[in-house]
């Protein structure tokens, strides 16, 4: 066991002293300071901005007299951001701008007013209408205690619960997954299927196609029942569209349009098109992959053009459909060998679909 895992072991709650000096606040903090000093558990050069815990794992942070010190403020203000949990909180004691003190101390090489976290405040950010933040970190400022020599703040880290429906086993939803989850985000995955990355099953593996999708709306109600999410994102909105319906509209509804179920499904199945109209009906956007898919749904369907984003596809390399049909002595005939790495885009060209 490394020393993080023996500190972390058989605690309920994590909570940080960060910048603890020889006075840690309490024996339940792990106390984090640059220096070796009697109190201090875990010695950790804040300038770097990586901290060794994981994502949403911490409960509370106190930082005392630490951030005026630090250079590399903003993203060591991220990196909290991401190791605490929806909710947590943050508790940051500094100088008082006002106070002589914070000028006679030449390590100080920041200074701080009662607004200076309003720039991670959704409610409270300057200039908020252009969309301009200070980073992708989100805070809320409960409380300011201002004192003759310091500004007491008490923060609390806020994130998004987002429940993602369709396939667990597709690969675009993994996409979604990492990228999401990669931001710090709380990330549900939904899936008719059993197997997978599900988090949460909408059905069980036994059902056939067609009462999985009938009993869906059913238990997606428990699912947001239980998880209570700030967004859901619906995707394959030929299978799934119509989930968008049972979800409460003070939820953010994102259904996502790709293209080969609008081009095909939807043209040839009446159920398949009723579930898309269904969703694009009940969603506050569209996301989609190109211009082209875009006019198809702003013109066939009557969206908004306003609601639709359009996210082009690109590619990642790490992740590949494997096929078995294909012989060695066939990709030799392409000048290919077995170890190549070959990116196939044509699932969509075909005569249907004018391609």
């Amino acid at each position: 066991m490394n020393q993080l895992e023996s500190l972390l072991f058989g605690r309920e709650k994590i909570k940080l002293d960060l910048g603890c000096g020889p006075r840690k606040i309490s024996p339940d903090f792990i106390g984090i300071d640059n220096s070796k000093m009697p109190g201090v558990d875990l010695r950790l050069n804040l300038e770097n901005a990586i901290l060794p815990f994981e994502n949403n794992s911490v409960d509370y942070i106190f930082a005392s007299h630490v951030l005026e010190h630090i250079q590399n403020y903003v993203p060591l203000v991220e990196e909290l951001w991401r190791i605490m949990k929806p909710g947590g909180k943050l508790e940051v004691v500094v100088p008082h701008y006002k106070h002589e003190c914070a000028f006679t101390d030449p390590t100080h090489v920041r200074f701080f007013t009662r607004k200076s976290f309003h720039l991670f405040d959704s409610r409270k950010v300057p200039f908020r209408e252009t969309g301009w933040y200070m980073s992708h970190a989100r805070f809320l400022v409960n409380e300011v205690v201002e004192k003759e020599r310091e500004i007491c703040y008490s923060l609390s880290a806020q994130k998004k619960q987002v429940l993602l429906v369709g396939p667990s086993t597709s690969i675009h939803m993994r996409r979604w997954i990492d990228y999401i989850s990669g931001k710090s985000h709380f990330v549900t995955l939904a899936s008719r299927l059993k197997k997978g990355i599900a988090e949460i099953q909408l059905g069980e593996g036994g059902l056939n196609r067609q009462e999985q999708i009938e009993n869906m709306p059913r238990l997606l109600e428990r699912v947001l029942a239980s998880r209570n999410p700030d967004v859901v994102h619906v995707n394959f909105a030929t299978r799934y569209g119509h989930l968008l319906s049972v979800v409460p509209k003070s939820t953010r509804r994102i259904l996502s349009v790709w293209g080969e179920d609008v081009l095909q499904e939807a043209v040839s199945d009446k159920n398949s098109k009723d579930r898309l109209i269904s969703g694009l009906n009940n969603s506050d956007f569209v996301t989609t992959t190109s211009d082209h898919m875009a006019e198809v749904l702003e013109k066939q369907y009557g969206v908004d053009r306003r609601r639709i984003w359009t996210i082009p596809w690109g590619y990642n390399s790490d992740i590949f459909y494997r096929t078995e049909h294909v012989s060695p002595l066939e990709l030799e005939q392409f000048g290919f060998s077995a170890q190549d790495k070959i990116l196939l885009s044509a699932r969509v060209c075909r005569p249907q679909n004018n391609i």
